[in-house]
């Protein structure tokens, strides 16, 4: 009874502190808790056993086996939770099984009086090499994981002899101290901060591993009183007492991040606000990515990050970047500059999703995060990379504000170039306006000029003034024709779309072409995919507009020391895209390529009103037409159509 007596206040500080720890579980769900919460109840268990032994009749070998057993289990219990292992689920598990269960055979060998060393030692080989192969397998920190080996190794050698000459319990006891020491190692390593609470508890299982040699000791001099004091209990609860500390320590911790990363939001919305209501206002968007690549280096974990827009080309050209050096972004450039009209879409398809409108890839040995640009419409406008995270761990959550101010970033580009086309379109509409009432005031005197131009040629046959009167009519019927392609510039008409194979047409109209081309010594290439699909449109007004483009393509290639002309087209988000570039010296200004009579050629070569033409019919067929000079050296025209709708089956009546 003075045995229990003297165990009763340690069974009840157990008790307390395993109920301490039991309310606290609603705050810790981890698997190290879990660990932590089964280790100290198999603590209370076995100081309330020791108390209630003597009462129940207990066999002295059944109760020696099973207290053995159970402080060996909460020290691996100690000592898997701070592990590395202890991540994974599967490898928990077996470490937990194969480390534990030879030792606990030991133990029950030891109880029992088996004599045989060679048991004891296939347990200690069993339970070592367990150990040992699941670190390796790990595949964390592999220098710790050969230091581990090391002393493991040399431990087992040094208690394979001892247990050989006799020793048998000194194998169970330096096993049982071993695994309390690596506990207080990897307690430190696992929180690596020296606060009161990891201190306390990785102290504390250093002392529990000295005090387990000691009652060793105190066994093997016959000394069983030593060890009744609290003295030698005082360890596990400086342990218990740490890992509480601890456990608030992580809360307070997490606590502060967690106001941290509310600050480190809000501004970051707050600078965003500031970006988004600029780009809404109407700024530059070519002029301003530069800084807002930089404010996403600023107030995102990423500190590198590049900006690329799809230029009128269909290429991607860098808008803005933060965080790379030039040689850097020349790589980058060569990266992404191939995307055309599907978006980068080779480069997203080798991506994993990781946000709702993002994806994680590994570019030049590092994380990448691509977030793509797309209008309301779903138009492919541009892409945003960060990287630079400094971690290989990237959640959602990191990058969730990044992506609605992408999403932001992409009505405003849209927004922009809406704007342009508003603006030209305005532009050419008065001037359309000005244009129909200049052409009608001319047609009505150029009609008299004609029916006296004919009267005077019937008047003065045989007077010698036949080739003059027919200079006079020829350049008025080709005033007449100018004037009505004025008048078709300007006219609204009304063009009642139809499916056309677009590819049909430009490969028609270079077999027209040909002798001109080859004469010419012009290379031309048609770049068209096979499926392409059909577009709405006019199949007489569409050859007209690829005639033009062509003849104003050949003619600026004339001059080059490269002759080429390459037509590229792709579908892509319900619309056709067809692109015709040439290596000329491109246009010289931008704003009034579809001005009419503005030219650049010679007086000879035409009054300048195929792109103007041009203009009208795509617009009429419910397109888009741009022009653009190419990054590398010459113009591009492109042209959007939308593709006709696939054709209903016919139903046939039975």
């Amino acid at each position: 009874m003075l045995d229990s007596f003297y165990q009763l206040p340690t069974t009840i500080i157990l008790g307390a502190l395993v109920l301490i720890l039991a309310a606290m579980r609603r705050q810790n769900h981890t698997p190290r808790f879990r660990m932590w919460l089964l280790a100290w109840v198999l603590l209370f268990l076995r100081s309330a056993l020791q108390i209630s032994a003597p009462s129940l009749n207990i066999e002295d070998r059944f109760y020696s086996a099973l207290d053995l057993g159970i402080l060996m289990l909460a020290g691996i219990l100690f000592c898997a939770s701070v592990s590395i292992i202890s991540r994974s689920p599967l490898r928990k598990t077996q470490l937990l099984v194969s480390v534990t269960l030879p030792m606990v055979v030991y133990g029950i060998f030891m109880a029992y009086g088996i004599h045989s060393p060679w048991w004891y030692i296939a347990c200690l080989a069993l339970s070592g090499g367990a150990a040992v192969t699941l670190r390796f397998l790990s595949r964390e920190n592999m220098p710790f994981a050969w230091v581990f080996t090391a002393l493991l190794v040399s431990l087992a050698a040094w208690t394979f002899y001892k247990v050989l000459s006799g020793h048998i319990r000194l194998g169970f006891y330096t096993v049982l101290a071993f695994s309390f020491a690596m506990a207080a190692i990897l307690y430190y390593r696992t929180f690596r901060r020296w606060t009161p609470g990891v201190t306390a508890a990785s102290v504390g299982f250093g002392l529990w591993s000295f005090s387990i040699p000691g009652a060793y000791i105190a066994q093997a001099f016959n000394m069983p009183n030593a060890f009744k004091g609290d003295l030698w209990n005082t360890p596990k609860f400086i342990v218990a007492i740490g890992m509480i500390v601890t456990l608030l320590e992580d809360e307070r911790i997490a606590a502060e991040a967690a106001r941290l990363k509310e600050r480190v939001l809000n501004s970051q919305m707050r600078r965003f606000a500031e970006l988004t209501s600029r780009l809404l206002s109407g700024a530059e968007i070519a002029g301003f990515s530069g800084e807002v690549a930089q404010v996403l280096g600023e107030t995102t974990i990423f500190r590198k990050v590049v900006i690329f827009l799809l230029n009128d080309q269909g290429r991607m050209a860098l808008a803005g970047s933060a965080g790379y050096d030039e040689e850097i972004l020349k790589k980058l450039e060569e990266r992404f500059y191939p995307s055309a009209v599907d978006g980068a879409g080779s480069i997203f398809s080798k991506a994993n999703p990781i946000g709702s409108h993002s994806f994680l890839d590994v570019y030049a040995g590092g994380l990448e995060v691509l977030i793509p640009l797309r209008s309301q419409r779903h138009t492919f406008l541009g892409v945003v990379s960060l990287s630079g995270a400094g971690s290989e761990q990237i959640a959602a959550e990191d990058i969730s504000a990044v992506e609605i101010f992408a999403a932001e970033l992409a009505v405003a580009v849209e927004n922009a170039n809406l704007q342009k086309q508003l603006f030209r379109s305005e532009k050419l509409a008065g001037m359309g306006k000005l244009v129909a009432g200049v052409a009608h005031e001319l047609n009505n005197p150029l009609t008299a000029v004609l029916g006296y131009t004919e009267i005077l040629e019937q008047k003065l046959q045989g007077a010698g003034m036949d080739h003059d009167l027919e200079v006079m009519r020829r350049e008025s019927l080709r005033m007449k024709r100018i004037i009505e392609n004025l008048q078709r510039f300007a006219r609204q008409q009304r063009v009642a779309p139809a499916p056309v194979d677009l590819a049909t047409i430009i490969r028609d109209l270079l077999k027209l072409r040909a002798y001109d081309i080859q004469s010419r010594n012009v290379e031309v290439q048609a770049k068209m995919p096979d499926d392409l699909p059909k577009v709405l449109g006019d199949e007489s007004l569409l050859s007209q507009v690829v005639l033009h483009v062509l003849s104003n393509a050949l003619d600026a290639v004339e001059s080059a020391p490269l002759r080429r002309i390459v037509f590229e087209a792709a579908a892509g988000d319900g619309r056709v895209v067809l692109r015709i570039y040439d290596t000329g010296p491109g246009f010289s200004d931008l704003q009034r390529v579809f001005d009419p009579f503005y030219t650049t050629k010679g007086p000879t070569k035409g009054p300048g009103l195929g792109l103007s033409l041009s203009y009208a019919v795509i617009r009429d067929l419910g397109g888009e037409i741009s022009a653009s000079n190419l990054d590398r050296g010459g113009a591009c025209i492109s042209i959007v159509l939308p593709v006709a709708p696939a054709a209903k089956p016919a139903i046939l009546n039975a």
